[in-house]
């Protein structure tokens, strides 16, 4: 008589958490697009660091350093937290250095108001004071 042998995996279905507090965003400023993101489409929700990588998020030798060190983040948080519910929005840094980061509405309305949390990253300007409002 043949055997059944069950060999668990987590078939590639990320964890969800329960309630809202998961929902976060990661606002980037960078000058390249990697292939997954467009002008017109520049939010994507990214449920893992494969489906990042999927969309050109690569830490490969030939990708731009920004999106070498956007990996790395992405990996991060998705070590820190599976479950997490992640949206990554890719905007072109505004000309004349000044940053209004109206973009996290942006990725908030994608959302569908449902982000807790944001995080920005700026790796050509250092953070003042002026840059924090309520």
């Amino acid at each position: 008589m043949q055997s059944i042998k069950f060999e668990r995996t987590n078939g590639n279905i990320p964890k969800t958490a329960a309630g809202q507090d998961h929902v976060s965003g990661f606002l980037a400023y960078v000058t390249a697009l990697p292939e997954g993101f467009s002008e017109e489409n520049r939010i994507q929700a990214c449920s893992s660091i494969e489906t990042a990588e999927k969309l050109g998020i690569t830490s490969d030798e030939g990708a731009a350093w920004e999106i070498r060190m956007l990996h790395y983040h992405l990996s991060e948080i998705y070590r820190l937290n599976p479950g997490i519910s992640l949206y990554v929005g890719l905007f072109a840094k505004p000309t004349g250095g000044t940053y209004t980061f109206s973009e996290v509405k942006s990725l908030q309305n994608y959302a569908g108001g449902s982000l807790r949390q944001v995080a920005v990253w700026c790796g050509h300007k250092e953070l003042d004071a002026g840059d924090l409002t309520a």
